[in-house]
């Protein structure tokens, strides 16, 4: 239901009337696309047993911090310079 929009499509405002996008969408990163889903998932009973993703996800610790508090199994690729001390996840 959520498209991925750059920042710079959601500040051009008229380029997204132009196109058609509601102009109560805003710019969304995309890890924070997928906790949106993922709460869409788990609210209609969707049925899975792992979230995978790539380094691009893995990095972002409110994806990983998401993931941890609903006891989701995960499997995230991660920067070899990300730390290891930090939030939960």
């Amino acid at each position: 239901r959520r498209l991925y929009l750059p920042a710079a499509w959601t500040d051009d405002r008229a380029r997204c009337r132009e196109a058609g996008v509601p102009d109560e969408v805003a710019f969304a990163t995309k890890p924070q696309l997928a906790v949106g889903m993922l709460e869409r998932a788990l609210a209609d009973g969707v049925l899975f047993a792992w979230v995978v993703a790539d380094s691009g996800y893995g990095r972002d610790t409110d994806l990983r911090a998401f993931l941890h508090r609903e006891r989701l199994s995960y499997v995230l690729a991660v920067p070899v310079s990300l730390p290891i001390a930090g939030p939960p996840g």
